[in-house]
């Protein structure tokens, strides 16, 4: 099964080439950015192997590129960017898998062309760039965006391009590939071709408009609300639905960092990886503080991870968004379907059947946000919502999973993206 998701894989069962096996998926796994595989037999884990190969440093830089090659397709972007009259640039998800946030920010500063995210990339753009302009997923983007990107930009400089069904809002985004450059880690496309500075008109992204006391609590005013709470230093993971396109449209300080997966509907996902990653940042000491920001359904899938997080001291700030069932498989398919409803969970008592002796907070209902920013003990924090309250744009792809669905599947048919 692992050769089908792994870009390499070895079984080690012999001695004296097991050394060279693992040096070679390392140096795989480094060069390509994508998962390997190595397998080790039980009466292999104590055989004493050669050391010779620690001699010899991982490869962790890519080849230079053949220049004559890239001469041409420089010569031919810089073309399309001289003739170019409304440019945008789109940083991507495979610029944040990659590592190369930071070059697509300066490239962003440095021409000053309306700068946007998607989905999957949310949190490595600098949002604090007066040409930051939002959040671009086909048809799951606010008109203005969709307008600027689609139907008045004659280049659009794609980084790092990944387009799934959930990151493009259902494959509804429609960009003209002729007036698009693509930038990836092993090739680039111009015009749709693989190869191996004028300023549009544009309104700068806006800050959430400041969140206003309501007496039930709305999507709307959610995602404006922890815009206030994200502060640079900080690590942000959103699980799949909701959240993801939820935390699309929030504002993240610069300094901060962002993750979520829009390649498959993985709900449970947010918990373990969000433990790990804050695990890894803080021994690295590259965050001050992790935010999780998941729904009760995925939540009940892989809530052991509150016994690491607690076991760890990593003092995590959860906010735990309870639609009462499965909001976006309701809006799908089944608005008052019984198997769309979860078991009710008391979420104040989890703390406290995961990891008794360690200290931790549950927030009720929120009336000052400054107990959150001391993060100086795990944290929890459950917001109520309507059980077909989702943000805009989920709503939007719904929508078009719906229409498919009901046109090309059975009537009991659906496609899952989460809760």
């Amino acid at each position: 099964m692992v050769k089908k998701i792994s870009v390499d894989t070895a079984v080690l069962t012999d001695p004296s080439t097991a050394a060279a096996d693992i040096d070679r998926c390392l140096n795989t796994m480094l060069y390509e950015s994508r998962p390997v595989y190595i397998g080790v037999p039980v009466d292999m884990s104590h055989r004493q192997i050669s050391g010779e190969g620690l001699k010899t440093p991982l490869k962790r830089e890519l080849p230079p590129n053949d220049k004559a090659q890239e001469e041409k397709v420089v010569n031919e972007i810089w073309s399309m960017v001289k003739s170019a009259k409304k440019p945008v640039i789109i940083l991507d998800g495979n610029t944040v898998r990659n590592n190369l946030t930071a070059e697509a920010n300066k490239i962003a500063e440095l021409t000053g062309w309306p700068y946007l995210t998607t989905c999957m990339s949310k949190g490595g753009a600098n949002e604090e760039l007066p040409n930051y302009s939002g959040v671009y997923g086909g048809g799951g983007s606010i008109e203005e965006v969709r307008k600027v990107v689609e139907d008045e930009s004659d280049f659009v400089l794609w980084v790092g391009s990944f387009r799934t069904d959930f990151n493009t809002g259902e494959l509804t985004d429609f960009v003209d590939e002729k007036k698009t450059v693509d930038l990836q880690r092993f090739f680039t496309k111009i015009g749709g071709q693989k190869a191996k500075s004028s300023k549009v008109e544009w309104d700068p992204y806006p800050l959430p408009e400041a969140a206003k006391e309501k007496k039930e609590l709305k999507q709307d005013f959610l995602w404006a609300a922890l815009s206030k709470i994200i502060k640079a230093g900080d690590l942000v993971v959103g699980e799949t639905g909701t959240s993801a396109f939820g935390l699309a449209g929030t504002w993240y300080a610069k300094g901060s960092s962002g993750y979520n997966q829009t390649i498959f509907g993985s709900i449970g996902y947010a918990g373990p990886s969000f433990t790990g990653a804050l695990k890894a940042a803080k021994e690295a000491g590259t965050v001050n503080r992790g935010i999780l920001v998941t729904v009760e359904g995925s939540l009940q899938l892989t809530a052991m991870c509150f016994a690491d997080l607690l076991k760890l001291d990593l003092k995590p700030l959860i906010f735990v968004l309870n639609n009462n069932g499965y909001t976006v498989e309701r809006l799908i398919h089944g608005k008052q379907a019984s198997y769309n409803t979860l078991p009710v969970w008391d979420y104040k008592q989890l703390c406290t059947v995961f990891g008794p002796e360690h200290p931790s907070k549950y927030h009720g209902p929120i009336k000052d946000d400054s107990e959150l920013h001391k993060g100086e003990c795990f944290q929890l924090v459950e917001l109520v919502l309507g059980e077909l309250d989702a943000p805009w744009s989920v709503g939007q792809v719904t929508a078009s999973i719906e229409a498919f669905n009901q046109k090309h599947a059975p009537k009991e048919a659906g496609t899952s993206m989460g809760g």
